[in-house]
C-alpha cells in the first residue's frame, strides 16, 4: 500500500488523490451507506410489528364475531321469555347473530390497520 492509502496492484505511477476527489468519494460512500441502512430498517420493521398487528387483528376479528352470536342468543332469549315462543326467538336472533358477526368480520378484515 502506498502511503496515499491506495493499493499498488496495478505497477502503475502513483498519482496525489485532491481533497475534492475524496469529498466526492466520501460523499458517494454516506449515501450508499444511507441507502443500505434505510434498506436494513425497512426490512427489519415489518418482521417486528407484523406479529403484533396480525395476533390483534385475529383477536378482534374472534371477538367481534363471538360477541355478535352471544348478542343474537341473548336477545332471542329474552324475546322467547317474553313472548313464550320457545325456541323460535333464540333459533331466528341465534342465526342472525351469526350473520352479523360474519358481516362485522369481514367488514373489520377489509379496514386498513
Amino acid at each position: 500500500m502506498t502511503s496515499d492509502g491506495r493499493g499498488d496492484g496495478e505497477g502503475g505511477p502513483e498519482r496525489p488523490i485532491s481533497d475534492a476527489e475524496l469529498a466526492s468519494r466520501r460523499a458517494q460512500l454516506d449515501q450508499s451507506l444511507a441507502r443500505v441502512k434505510a434498506q436494513r430498517e425497512q426490512a427489519e420493521k415489518p418482521a417486528v410489528a407484523t406479529f403484533g398487528t396480525n395476533y390483534s387483528k385475529a383477536f378482534r376479528l374472534a371477538s367481534e364475531f363471538t360477541g355478535c352470536v352471544l348478542v343474537g342468543a341473548l336477545l332471542g332469549w329474552g324475546v322467547d321469555s317474553l313472548a313464550g315462543t320457545s325456541p323460535i326467538g333464540l333459533i331466528v336472533l341465534l342465526l342472525l347473530g351469526f350473520a352479523a358477526g360474519v358481516m362485522a368480520m369481514i367488514r373489520s378484515s377489509r379496514m386498513p390497520d
